[in-house]
């Protein structure tokens, strides 16, 4: 989710036509109606307002931090003392709970202030750790979690601490260790090493936190965000891409630079693909999205070299013999294009003769040789239809 960024300026002369422009994410209302003020005889008491000209806490409550809608428990308490804030044209009002104890209903939160529903309907703002949960936690009900415990968060969501107050609010698609669960809740550590509670159904299922790459084909779009309506852009080539995350629906990745995390639909990664670098004369197996194997090739020479492109596996046969070719045999053959080329071993080839200029010498017509070790494992683990890149590399 990209945050919410607003000049400096354009924030001045903003406040100044008493209005605030809002990220399409964020959930924040601005009060300009006195009708939509809490009953100060009741719930609060005015103390102060900060200065026109100190845009701190301005910054500090809106512009650097988006409210995100929160899955679970809307309904919390605070307490007598508690500062809130609300924001009137071009000021911040800062406004103090009097009562003992208050019900505020939770509209939207970040790591650090919460955006909250008042029983007579003003909207304030509030450090989010003044929310009084009051989740029971019993203890003796977790269950250790003892493998495959990777997992992320599906929806905002709070992070509670072990006493049920408040620590932040967690975006979606944060990464998390799950420690034990009761089925309600479960105990999480977070990459930071803290550890808290979240509601257990906001805990992706199947997500892999899986640090490897995957092939992905010209054509197939690129998202800002996991539901897929804010587009980035469309893959203009056939490309490997590091993924740092995948679940059943979408898969986050980084563009070709490394800069950017994007989303993907899961469905169009290739996690098992074999790369060929016609460059470094290796191939390189990729399986379940991680490079397993990696050999040297020897691919065509320069007077028939092998054609680049993203290829499918056609078929796959054992003890092969070239028709064209008569008297050349291979252990294992697995053809890839229309062209005739495929990938296999030669039999009594000197099986030294592979990688760095070799093919210059001992190049094939076309295709991709590899020793008997490397064309048996690509007969084995790869089916008809999955994926064969070849570049250069």
């Amino acid at each position: 989710m990209k945050n919410l960024k607003i000049n400096k300026e354009k924030v001045i002369s903003l406040m100044l036509a008493g209005s605030i422009a809002l990220g399409t994410y964020g959930c924040v209302r601005n009060i300009k109606d006195k009708k939509d003020m809490p009953n100060e005889e009741t719930l609060v008491t005015s103390e102060s307002m900060v200065p026109e000209k100190d845009l701190t806490l301005y910054y500090d409550l809106v512009e650097n931090h988006e409210y995100m809608p929160i899955k679970g428990n809307n309904t919390f308490k605070i307490n007598n003392g508690v500062t809130m804030y609300f924001l009137e044209d071009d000021k911040n009002i800062k406004e103090t709970v009097s009562e003992s104890e208050m019900m505020v209903t939770l509209l939207g939160a970040n790591y650090k202030y919460a955006l909250i529903k008042l029983p007579d309907g003003g909207n304030y703002y509030v450090d989010i750790h003044a929310l009084i949960s009051g989740i029971n936690i019993n203890y003796e009900n977790y269950n250790d979690i003892l493998s495959n415990n990777e997992t992320a968060i599906s929806d905002n969501t709070l992070f509670y601490d072990n006493d049920g107050n408040v620590i932040r609010c967690l975006y979606e698609n944060q990464t998390c260790s799950v420690v034990s669960t009761n089925g309600e809740y479960a105990f999480i550590t977070l990459p930071d090493g803290i550890s808290g509670l979240v509601l257990s159904n906001v805990l992706m299922n199947d997500y892999q936190v899986v640090d490897r790459y995957a092939y992905i084909a010209k054509g197939i779009g690129l998202y800002w965000d996991s539901k897929f309506t804010q587009f980035n852009h469309e893959t203009y080539e056939d490309q490997i891409l590091y993924i740092e995350f995948v679940n059943a629906e979408y898969a986050g990745v980084y563009d070709v630079d490394g800069r950017e995390l994007l989303y993907v639909k899961t469905s169009e990664l290739k996690k098992n693909f074999v790369d060929v670098g016609l460059i470094s004369q290796r191939m390189d197996c990729y399986l379940d999205y991680q490079l397993v194997r990696s050999w040297p090739t020897r691919t065509g020479k320069n007077s028939t070299p092998t054609h680049t492109g993203a290829f499918d596996i056609d078929w796959k046969a054992a003890d092969w013999e070239f028709t064209t070719y008569p008297g050349s045999y291979a252990k294992y053959w697995i053809p890839i294009n229309e062209y005739g080329e495929g990938i296999h071993d030669l039999v009594g080839d000197d099986e030294e003769n592979y990688g760095n200029q070799a093919y210059q010498l001992y190049g094939s017509h076309g295709c991709i040789r590899v020793p008997r070790e490397a064309s048996q494992f690509i007969y084995e683990n790869y089916e008809v239809g999955d994926m064969v890149l070849v570049r250069q590399r």
